[in-house]
């Protein structure tokens, strides 16, 4: 990332940067999946009833 510059200073705090990092974008996915997951079960629900108001 942007703090490849204190990594080479600083190699313990870079690697604290760095994990917080992957922390932070496992937090980002975990999100987006949790998300889309709602949006596909909603979509299904939708669909389905859309073929039930068709009988």
């Amino acid at each position: 990332s942007l703090m490849s510059s204190e990594v080479k200073e600083d190699p313990c705090n870079g690697l604290r940067i760095y994990e917080a990092e992957l922390r932070y974008d496992a937090g980002l996915y975990a999100l987006f999946y949790a998300v889309y997951g709602l949006l596909e079960i909603i979509a299904s629900m939708l669909m389905a009833s859309s073929l039930n108001d068709k009988k």
